[in-house]
């Protein structure tokens, strides 16, 4: 006995959602996901390809898309982070393109790049280490404490050619810029903060603030290259 078909219109709006084509990578694309926790669709959104331009990738689409997130009020369920669905699959972008970066023994010295004391490292800071990496410059994230003794050991142990300092904070604590300046007085401390901390930003003959991760970029490899 042959089975009933199935309805011609049932068959035409299933051949339809088969069909139907994966959303293009948009900061709203990504925001939608994140709201819905599709944990899976956030990674496919924010893939890469080699090549890809990652100064751009963040410009044009992660930090537009955490900035949309950030002002969304939502109602979460347990363990549901939006943001942080953002920041894993960038990470695990980041950490991926890193391991294709080649290791060059002629590689110029190391550049240091930390947050302020007591603040957590932002996600910029790794997009920058990781766009410092794709220009061939062995860019290291500094980890854990850093007192102002633990970091001038590190510049001493080192000898970087350029220290970035990061902060996301409105009143940074911005000691450890002078303290290095003062302990190198020709390494470049390049500093980016928020407009309301520009004020606290000891400039001087070595010392720079720069607004941007692409200006960041580019004044780093300048004193790099």
């Amino acid at each position: 006995m042959r089975a009933a078909a199935a309805p011609s219109g049932a068959a035409t709006a299933s051949g339809a959602r088969a069909a139907r084509p994966p959303r293009p990578a948009t900061p709203t694309s990504v925001i939608d996901a994140a709201l819905r926790a599709d944990a899976a669709e956030v990674t496919r959104l924010l893939a890469l390809p080699a090549g890809g331009d990652l100064v751009r990738w963040w410009s044009d689409l992660v930090a537009p898309a955490r900035s949309g997130i950030a002002s969304r009020t939502v109602l979460a369920r347990p363990g549901d982070e939006p943001d942080a669905l953002v920041v894993a699959a960038a990470l695990a972008v980041l950490r991926e393109r890193s391991g294709r970066v080649p290791r060059h023994p002629s590689r110029r010295r190391i550049v240091l790049l930390l947050a302020a004391p007591g603040e957590p490292r932002p996600l910029s800071l790794h997009v920058l280490a990781g766009a410092l990496a794709d220009a061939g410059v062995d860019a290291r994230v500094v980890a854990g404490p850093t007192g102002r003794h633990r970091l001038l050991e590190i510049a001493a142990m080192t000898s970087p050619s350029a220290v970035v300092l990061l902060s996301e904070q409105t009143a940074p604590d911005l000691g450890l810029v002078g303290a290095v300046a003062e302990a190198h007085a020709e390494l470049p401390v390049f500093v980016m903060v928020p407009d309301e901390a520009a004020g606290e930003v000891p400039l001087g003959h070595q010392v720079h603030r720069v607004r941007t991760v692409p200006g960041l970029v580019h004044e780093v490899l300048a004193v790099s290259a």
